[in-house]
């Protein structure tokens, strides 16, 4: 273990930032983050499920697989709308995978639920800075990756907050909608 801390590889560039979040520590990121809390026990569990990773119920001895496997067409438009499903403040409709090695027979309940957050932190931290410097500030507190590939024209593009704790609300949630956020 040693050797490896150590070794030079281990703290290059190309070696941070490169694993996917399994769901847990996705919405445990978000709990540190931005508070996220969910508006019932049952909501929690329906996006854990969605997002396919239900703590302590792993679907085999094994545990999950992880890494790509976290990313399929349902858990990666989850991961990336629930910043704005909590500032936008709307219910997140949610439909459950089949359970472990059953077939997708379309028959799946959906589900309704809400989640909320308390920004405070994350405005009380980027208050006196001007707009230049907020996107970057932003950046450098949200993703773990190397952010060269996020694209700020876009995400202030979709700002259009007068407000400066709007704002701040608004690109952080913005930041967090992007699949460099799922990197840790």
């Amino acid at each position: 273990m040693r050797d490896i801390f150590l070794s030079n590889w281990f703290y290059d560039e190309e070696n941070i930032g490169c694993k996917i979040a399994s769901p847990v520590e996705l919405i445990v990121r978000l709990k540190k983050l931005i508070k996220l809390e969910f508006n019932e026990d049952k909501t929690a569990l329906e996006v854990q499920k969605v997002l396919g990773q239900v703590l302590f119920f792993p679907p085999n001895v094994a545990g999950w697989k992880g890494g790509e496997n976290w990313i399929d067409s349902a858990s990666l438009l989850l991961r990336l709308s629930i910043p704005q499903y909590v500032i936008n403040e709307t219910s997140i409709m949610m439909q459950g995978k089949p359970p472990f090695e059953e077939e997708d027979k379309g028959n799946q309940k959906k589900y309704k639920g809400k989640v909320r957050a308390d920004w405070k932190e994350i405005v009380h931290n980027n208050t006196f800075k001007n707009n230049s410097q907020l996107f970057d500030e932003l950046v450098l507190q949200l993703i773990q990756c190397s952010p060269t590939k996020i694209n700020k024209a876009v995400i202030e593009e979709n700002n259009a907050q007068t407000d400066s704790v709007k704002k701040i609300i608004s690109v952080a949630a913005n930041i967090m909608s992007t699949p460099e956020f799922q990197l840790i």
